[in-house]
């Protein structure tokens, strides 16, 4: 597929949004079932 803009000016139209860029996090784990079960852990100890 051809376009008329190179890869880097469709991730950056404009100089600013280069330094200031927010790439959302779209990953899933397993699906949902991974989601689901994905536990908390927590480091250290609260003894």
């Amino acid at each position: 597929m051809e376009h008329s803009y190179t890869r880097e000016k469709a991730a950056y139209p404009i100089e600013s949004v280069r330094e200031n860029k927010f790439w959302v996090n779209v990953a899933r784990v397993d699906n949902t079932l991974g989601d689901r079960k994905l536990l908390p852990t927590r480091y250290g100890s609260f003894d």
